[in-house]
């Protein structure tokens, strides 16, 4: 992050009490509908225990694009879900959105070449696609036979027609979830990811919390979940082992490898031990991006309801009481027990003063 949006962001979060400068970053939930059924997906999971869900019309294509609109250009829009590509109008609103703000996509990869030549031509920045190990072990854990071929064709495709319009844009990032299901087959994903012509990849800690989508909003903030405990414990020794070989795989390949959060080998292995401690994280979130939900619920990042953009604009609600309210408990507290697994926090070591 430059001087300039360090400025933007930092000094208003020490010195105004809660409120921030308008909204220049928005994770746009877009549809819950999914073409999978992965197992650890938390809307998943929200669906299966979770009584009285909303049901609410989601937003449709124009209503999106209206709410877009009241960002300034050049803001940074993430498409999510769900699986982003299932909204009806999705190309329409990257089109559109394309025009005016930077975008980037996360998506399961499933019909991804259905959109590549649309994604290259509306200047998509970055393009996030899922694999969680190799064919058979990917597949099983996203409940879907010969979804790797699915996924291998959508990022030729997309290389294809990066190379065809002579584009850059849109990066490619692998992500993949470490589970104790495919802990032991996750260097052979660094591998994949060089024999796909792709240069990055992204290992993420499996996030326990059912507190990360607005598909269920509380207008009460609770802050006292101990997601730790939906954690699968992995043998240390083994997940120490994986986990060397995948950043040796890395330097071996020339692919960069990240892990999300920035947690080391050693705290990732405490991590699947259930041990984490909470005091040596946290999260500046909220003061620079918000989550919109199909519905139109403007929520932080837990599942707090700040209020709807079919009733008021993005812009009031940014600095909404609610929202003030929130920053403010963060900033007192740093950080929430239920934040625990989220790929926003970050080490306090890193901690900018």
């Amino acid at each position: 992050m430059g001087v300039l949006n360090t400025l933007y962001y930092d000094l208003p979060r020490k010195l105004f009490q809660g409120r921030a400068l308008p909204c220049r970053n928005i994770v746009f939930e877009l549809t819950y509908r999914c073409n999978l059924s992965c197992s650890m997906c938390s809307i998943m999971n929200e669906i299966a225990t979770r009584e009285n869900l909303r049901k609410e019309t989601e937003l449709d294509k124009d209503e999106v694009l209206r709410i877009i609109t009241q960002l300034s250009p050049g803001s940074n829009i993430t498409f999510t879900g769900g699986e982003a590509l299932l909204k009806k109008g999705i190309d329409e609103i990257i089109e559109k959105a394309g025009k005016k703000y930077k975008i980037t996509i996360a998506t399961n990869g499933a019909i991804l070449n259905h959109h590549s030549d649309l994604l290259v031509k509306a200047g998509v920045q970055g393009v996030g696609v899922s694999l969680d190990g190799p064919p058979e072990i990917h597949e099983r854990i996203r409940n879907q036979d010969g979804l790797f071929e699915k996924l291998k064709n959508g990022i030729e495709s997309l290389i294809e027609a990066k190379t065809r319009m002579r584009s850059l844009f849109p990066l490619i990032n692998v992500n993949a979830v470490i589970l104790k299901e495919n802990h032991a087959s996750l260097p052979g994903v660094v591998k994949i990811v060089r024999e796909l012509g792709l240069n990055s990849c992204t290992f993420q800690i499996f996030d326990p919390s059912l507190r990360r989508s607005g598909i269920a909003p509380d207008d009460n903030l609770n802050d006292e979940e101990s997601p730790l405990d939906n954690v699968k414990e992995i043998e240390t020794l083994s997940l120490r082992s994986y986990l060397n070989e995948i950043i040796a795989e890395g330097r071996k390949r020339h692919v960069s490898i990240t892990f999300s959060p920035p947690l080391t080998v050693d705290e990732i292995v405490l991590y699947y031990q259930r041990v984490f401690d909470l005091g040596l994280w946290r999260c500046h979130f909220p003061w620079q991006i918000t989550r919109i939900s199909p519905y139109g619920d403007v929520y932080p990042c837990l599942n707090y309801r700040i209020g709807n953009l079919r009733e008021q604009s993005l812009n009031t609600l940014w600095n909404h009481h609610r929202y003030i309210q929130f920053r403010q408990t963060l900033a007192k507290k740093r950080i929430f027990s239920a934040c625990i697994g989220c790929c926003k926090m970050f080490p306090r070591r890193s901690e900018k003063l």
